[in-house]
């Protein structure tokens, strides 16, 4: 899915982020607090942005992974660690899109993935 738009177009993300973190949904990752109002604002990012391509890529294994819930003998490793780390795998190919945007287009072009989830 990828949807363009100007980066004050999603003026509900703010309050949404926001009452995630207030409702605790970020559970241990208390990176996400951090700067939290950096995240909510694309043009905290990047001040001279003018539009912001926001993709989504499922991460989805081809199996139901709570099948293995119950297997007790055997540990369950998460759908996120199977694979090759995502924050990678997605920058490469946003890497690729922007050059491509570039050559057609012109201008510049930054890629995030998490908006830097260690910041």
């Amino acid at each position: 899915m990828a949807k363009v738009c100007r980066p004050d177009s999603v003026p509900e993300f703010s309050k949404r982020l926001h009452a995630f973190i207030e409702a605790g949904f970020h559970g241990e990752m208390r990176w996400l607090e951090r700067r939290l109002e950096w995240r909510s604002d694309p043009q905290k990012l990047w001040e001279s942005a003018r539009s912001i391509i926001m993709l989504a890529e499922s991460y989805t294994p081809d199996f139901d992974p709570l099948i293995r819930v119950p297997w007790r003998e055997t540990g369950v490793i998460s759908v996120y660690a199977q694979n090759s780390d995502y924050h990678v795998v997605v920058k490469k190919r946003l890497k690729r899109l922007a050059s491509w945007i570039i050559a057609k287009a012109g201008g510049e072009v930054k890629v995030f993935v998490d908006t830097a989830p260690r910041s």
